[in-house]
């Protein structure tokens, strides 16, 4: 009860933020807020939140919570595809940056899962790899179509990301069979 109250609170803020731009100091918070935002459909201050906890993420004791990269790369992708929930327009430069950002946000991602199933973390590993296969989020950056829109090195360099995930997921699925 205390933490929905809590998200409740924080949903009262954002547009206040999303004007003054004033933010809170404690990264938590801020992961907090960007995922108040993102449920709210307000992707690009979602978006912009998580990249702002993400810079300052050496404040915090311990490495961020899984899949919080994974979280911004969605509102990063949603705000490239032109999706901003804000009634705001982004222009082609600006969705350039925004795919930037989200291709080094998945590939630490994807590092970090690498790492995981090196640790015998498999099954999560799977799941999570799956999961990047099934999200619509992520169709600006992994649909061949759209991959097809997009400038050709920038394209090549998402094209690769995929080989990538898909060569951890034969590996993680591998490790799945018996006898492994």
């Amino acid at each position: 009860m205390q933490d929905c109250e809590r998200r409740l609170a924080l949903a009262a803020t954002l547009d206040d933020i999303a004007t003054d731009g004033r933010v809170p100091e404690r990264v938590d918070e801020l992961l907090l807020l960007a995922e108040v935002a993102m449920t709210r459909k307000r992707y690009l201050l979602g978006a912009g939140l998580y990249r702002d906890a993400l810079q300052r993420e050496s404040e915090l004791a311990a490495p961020v919570e899984p899949f919080v990269r994974y979280n911004a790369t969605c509102a990063a992708t949603l705000v490239s595809s032109g999706l901003t929930g804000d009634d705001q327009t982004v222009t082609p430069e600006d969705r350039t940056a925004w795919r930037g950002e989200a291709l080094g946000w998945l590939r630490r991602e994807l590092e970090d899962l690498a790492m995981g199933l090196d640790a015998g973390a498999t099954t999560p590993i799977v799941a999570a790899l799956e999961h990047w296969l099934a999200d619509p989020d992520l169709d600006g950056v992994r649909a061949e179509t759209r991959l097809r829109d997009l400038p050709p090195p920038e394209s090549q360099v998402w094209r690769s990301l995929w080989n990538e995930h898909a060569k951890l997921l034969e590996r993680a699925r591998r490790s799945l069979e018996p006898g492994r």
